[in-house]
């Protein structure tokens, strides 16, 4: 068999379009698992307890057993694998906390006085009103923080020295999220009109513009099938994609465009040799912090690891089965007037 008659750009045959279908249905699926998204503590608000194990815990039973003694909100226990095994306790807060909470700030000081009472009792504090409502909040909060620390240290075995300790405010993670929220979409902004003055065209501009929306989406869809939460470290992880997307769509545009050497389909295949060269060198480094980051548990670099592995190929039907065939149709079309 001669290789040489053998023609194996996609794009020179007539059919290329039809190489639209896959990413259709990527985007579909991907849509879908966004509606399965969890925010982490960083967005949602709450507490999370870390602590190193030395032999595994049943989690299931673990969280049933910490509900039924506490009455938590939102109370999620995981454990994660590899050689440095840990046990993550999230949670929003105990019930009647969150309740006394609520009524403070509702200016109902007796009722939240009240709720505060079932988790401390009855206590003797100065003041009255707004200040001894605030000084039962802070006693059940200290309360239920040391019985919860006592509780996990029980059944694990570690003591409480080895855990680690962090809460985000409601308040402060509605900020966060809104916060992430406007970045992601200043970003793509700046970035469809530095496309449109870069190009002057409205449908090679959409092409690049909608590869960059497509990762972010196939990102976000990996966090919804892992049960990855959104955190500030995964607004990283799909900045750092839209950012990606953006590098490697403008570089094809611009080689098919600009470029006159060769038919039109010649460069888009030219182009995509390189383009796969990067994408596979970016993998592999991406792959290589999955690793180091699963063995070491370290799970927030793990998640954006994750996220950027399944958005990188993404970004390859992105690319080069959306962009690519609609920047060629655009020239087909031109032609044809």
């Amino acid at each position: 068999m001669d290789l040489k008659k053998i023609n194996f750009n996609i794009y020179s045959r007539k059919g290329y379009k039809k190489l639209l279908i896959v990413p259709i249905i990527l985007l579909a699926v991907a849509i879908f698992y966004t509606t399965q998204l969890t925010y982490g503590i960083d967005f949602s608000g709450g507490s999370r307890i870390t602590v190193p194990l030395v032999t595994a815990v049943e989690t299931h039973e673990f969280e049933r057993k910490l509900n039924q003694e506490f009455d938590i909100l939102d109370l999620s226990v995981k454990q994660t694998t590899g050689p440095n095994r840990m046990l993550s306790v999230e949670y929003v807060g105990q019930r009647d906390i969150v309740a006394a909470e609520e009524a403070f700030a509702a200016e109902n000081y007796a009722l939240a006085i009240t709720n505060a009472q079932r988790v401390t009792g009855v206590l003797e504090v100065e003041g009255e009103g707004r200040e001894a409502a605030r000084e039962y909040i802070n006693q059940a909060g200290e309360q239920f923080r040391r019985d919860i620390r006592d509780t996990i240290s029980r059944e694990t075995g570690v003591p409480e020295e080895e855990f680690s300790f962090s809460s985000v405010g409601a308040a402060l993670g509605s900020r966060f999220l809104e916060q992430s929220r406007n970045a992601v979409i200043v970003a793509l902004l700046l970035i469809a009109m530095l496309v449109f003055y870069f190009f002057k065209n409205i449908v090679t501009s959409l092409s690049v513009f909608q590869a960059a929306v497509f990762d972010m989406l196939i990102g976000i869809g990996a966090a919804g099938f892992f049960g990855i939460p959104i955190t500030l470290g995964t607004i990283a992880a799909l900045l750092m994609l839209i950012g990606y997307s953006i590098d490697s769509d403008i570089m094809v545009a611009e080689r098919i465009l600009k470029r006159k050497r060769g038919e039109p389909h010649e460069r888009a295949f030219d182009a995509m040799k390189t383009g796969l060269t990067m994408t596979g060198t970016s993998l592999g480094a991406i792959s290589v912090l999955f690793v180091v980051s699963y063995f070491t548990n370290i799970q927030i670099l793990l998640s954006i690891s994750i996220i950027l592995i399944i958005g990188l190929i993404g970004d390859i039907f992105a690319t080069w089965f959306t962009n690519v065939p609609l920047i060629l149709w655009n020239i087909e079309r031109g032609e044809s007037k």
